[in-house]
């Protein structure tokens, strides 16, 4: 099916703030993803479920649990397949079948015999414009209206992460889908959001009301996100914790080696030309280290000695070096304890778009060349800290006659 450019869904947007490179392989080359996550294809048997349920509930036919649970395990033998990538190899997929169950007696347990609402739609696909170019499209998990007359938008998650309210209240889903039902039934005066936290048997919804200025405020932030990605010209990959479970990982630079070795035996795994590559270079970077660290060691002894003999030349066998160790006073670097007192103050003195840009290196140079009236010369100086400029050249080999 050809893909409208200009409709945009909340997981298309999220999918590029994620990660642009997975963005355009998912949705501008229509790149197959080479496998599914577990957690992706048990919370999808999870969906299935419930909505086995509250058709069945529409036909007036209430499932037992154990009918539930029975559909559920059908449809995991159903639709498994050896695609189906386990990162946590802790686990089995047993453990993620067990977990959906829970997840299922958790939601029927709670809210049995599911008489809070009417269904109004299952799986309900809408779409609306934000302006005249774009379109939102959007999968709404179960539609429902209470006995009040207000629509219910019910969304189900099966993550292992409880997000805070905070995460809830800004939270860009359901608002937006609000203003899809909102766009279908204009005439409808509530809209509730409810997330359902099957993991944890918990409820969530957004602690305040939603206003006429949040949804146009929402709508020019997904506008301006949208012309964001338009104006993309390099769909760079972005590494985060999310990399393990992308399904387009055999594609990724960032990525594709990682993968590939995880599945090698083994028996077999040192054989591979990158991780035989990666080895000697941490092997050779190891050494690197030792070495800094010993010549760390022994400048740090150079400078003591050159100090105590008052020397700045010294003479080793067939070599000399070069060496200064002394204490010079000047500014604080934008870490240093200090240094936003510092700053106040040339904003306060009316220099410091002129002197903002300076290193503490230039601005001790400005201040001893007489660069700066006296009045703030003598109001910085307190500021100047001493620091050890100690240094010591390469080694110069001596010229035998």
């Amino acid at each position: 099916m050809k893909r409208n450019p200009n409709q945009f869904s909340n997981s298309k947007i999220a999918t590029y703030q994620q990660c642009p490179f997975k963005y355009k392989l998912q949705y501008l080359t229509d790149t197959e993803s080479s496998f599914d996550t577990i957690e992706a294809f048990m919370g999808q048997r999870v969906h299935d479920s419930l909505e086995k349920l509250y058709l069945d509930l529409q036909m007036a036919k209430l499932l037992s649990l154990d009918q539930l649970l029975s559909f559920y395990n059908e449809i995991w033998n159903k639709h498994w397949n050896e695609n189906i990538h386990i990162v946590k190899k802790e686990y089995t997929k047993d453990d993620y079948r067990y977990k959906g169950e829970e997840c299922l007696k958790n939601f029927y347990n709670r809210y049995a015999p599911f008489n809070q609402d009417k269904t109004i739609a299952l799986e309900k696909i809408f779409n609306f414009k934000i302006n005249e170019k774009y379109t939102i499209l959007g999968f709404i998990d179960r539609l429902a209206k209470t006995e009040d007359g207000a629509f219910v938008i019910h969304d189900y998650k099966t993550s292992n992460t409880l997000p805070t309210q905070e995460q809830i209240d800004s939270d860009r889903q359901l608002p937006l889908y609000r203003l899809g039902v909102k766009a279908l039934w204009p005439d409808v005066k509530e809209i509730r959001l409810v997330y359902h936290y099957l993991t944890f048997d918990i409820e969530l919804t957004p602690s305040c009301s939603i206003t006429i200025e949040d949804e146009e405020k929402m709508k020019d932030e997904l506008i301006e996100s949208i012309k964001q990605i338009e104006s993309t010209e390099e769909y760079n990959p972005v590494a985060s914790n999310l990399c393990n479970w992308c399904e387009y990982q055999p594609d990724c630079p960032k990525r594709k080696h990682i993968f590939k070795v995880e599945s090698i035996p083994s028996e077999i795994y040192h054989d591979d030309d990158g991780v035989k590559l990666v080895d000697r270079y941490v092997e050779v970077w190891t050494k690197e280290q030792e070495i800094k660290k010993a010549q760390e060691e022994i400048k740090n002894r150079l400078f003591e000695y050159a100090k105590k003999e008052n020397v700045e030349a010294m003479k080793g066998s067939n070599y000399k070096i070069y060496v200064k160790a002394k204490v010079e006073k000047t500014f604080p670097n934008r870490d240093d304890p200090g240094r936003k007192e510092l700053e106040d103050l040339l904003k306060k003195s009316g220099i410091w778009e002129e002197v903002s840009y300076f290193s503490p290196y230039s601005l001790k140079q400005r201040l001893t060349s007489g660069g700066l009236n006296q009045d703030l010369a003598n109001k910085i100086t307190p500021y100047q800290i001493e620091k050890e400029n100690n240094w010591v050249s390469q080694p110069y080999k001596l010229k035998f006659s």
